[in-house]
């Protein structure tokens, strides 16, 4: 008797048992499920920016990473150097003028822009501007306003809501497209992405990258983000490819003006050691060019102590010559570096 009541027992201790590891199972289970719901969750939502005081700059409607952060000075856009120069494809240096004031000069296709500190005016090529803005030295690090500079680096700034900023490269195609219903803008490909967005029907928006079922836009309010591809209609291009007519094709180098130290009175060093200088030479040797007709000039100079000055000389004759198809040509000595050269002038001999 005894025996069956302890075997009752251990039966309904076993049961009780089972019970609690069940329940104490289904917890665990219902917190991993939690947990992954929270992870995706946050997974999705990173690096979303619904309100930010930081400003945010959008290179042809795509995110960008600065070097350093850009800002807003009366009404001025200013961007660094460094960011002009990768994101334009600029070429920026600075130096002292005759007068030992400190000039910025930034390259960008045929033109070549001149700031000089303390002036009200800027310089493209041969021609002067009133500016209202002048570039900033902040720690050694040289900011230009590139919202009253615009045409040098062939680009559009759009002002965007929330603090956002879309820089349009002019010479790149721009194509938008509208949408067939009212729809939402996700974070991610994906329905279950966080929604940043809305879309009215017929609303026209930039397409950034298209894809078979999502396709990366930016809606008016500055917000990037993906919708389905079946909601957009009417594709279609509103800006082609711009070309600055850099590119243009150099004629057949039979006809050549070699620049020697002969063809010059003082030293090259002193002829290049300053942006002024080097201007004044510069345009005596394209009118010299241009009127006879030359298709290039061979520069060859021996002697040159101040290479960084020579290399930009070289850089900012080139231009002037291209806007007219007369190649440029270096000779290149033990003095010079190929490397350089072969990103500066047309052609190395």
């Amino acid at each position: 008797m005894d025996k069956r009541i302890n075997s009752r027992d251990k039966k309904k201790n076993a049961t009780v048992i089972n019970k609690g590891l069940l329940r104490q199972m289904k917890r665990i289970v219902i917190v991993l499920v939690y947990l992954i719901i929270v992870c995706i969750i946050l997974n999705y939502a990173k690096n979303f920016i619904k309100s930010d005081k930081k400003l945010r700059i959008l290179i042809n409607s795509n995110d960008i990473t600065l070097k350093y952060e850009a800002f807003v000075k009366n009404d001025a856009l200013y961007m660094s150097v460094d960011d002009i120069d990768k994101y334009f494809g600029a070429n920026t240096y600075s130096e002292k003028d005759e007068d030992g004031k400190d000039t910025v000069i930034s390259m960008s296709g045929n033109k070549i822009l001149r700031l000089t500190d303390g002036e009200k005016i800027y310089e493209i090529n041969n021609t002067t501007q009133s500016i209202n803005h002048n570039f900033e030295n902040k720690n050694g690090v040289y900011y230009l306003p590139v919202s009253e500079i615009m045409a040098t680096y062939n680009i559009d700034i759009e002002e965007c809501d929330n603090k956002v900023v879309n820089i349009e490269l002019l010479n790149t195609e721009k194509k938008v497209a509208k949408s067939t219903k009212r729809i939402k803008v996700k974070f991610k490909e994906t329905t279950f992405s966080k929604t940043i967005d809305k879309i009215r029907k017929n609303e026209e928006v930039t397409i950034v990258q298209e894809g078979k079922k999502w396709t990366k836009i930016m809606a008016n309010g500055g917000y990037l983000g993906y919708v389905k591809t079946k909601y957009l209609k009417e594709p279609r291009v509103i800006r082609e490819v711009f070309d600055d007519g850099i590119t243009s094709e150099i004629k057949e180098k039979d006809n050549v003006l070699e620049l020697t130290n002969d063809y010059i009175k003082e030293s090259i060093d002193t002829i290049t050691k300053s942006y002024d200088k080097r201007k004044d030479f510069i345009l005596k040797v394209v009118d010299t060019a241009v009127k006879k007709k030359l298709n290039a000039v061979k520069v060859n100079f021996n002697g040159v102590k101040n290479k960084e000055n020579y290399y930009r000389f070289l850089t900012e004759l080139r231009p002037y010559l291209n806007e007219y198809s007369i190649s440029l040509i270096a000779v290149k000595n033990d003095e010079l570096s190929e490397e350089r050269l072969k990103n500066i002038v047309n052609e190395i001999k």
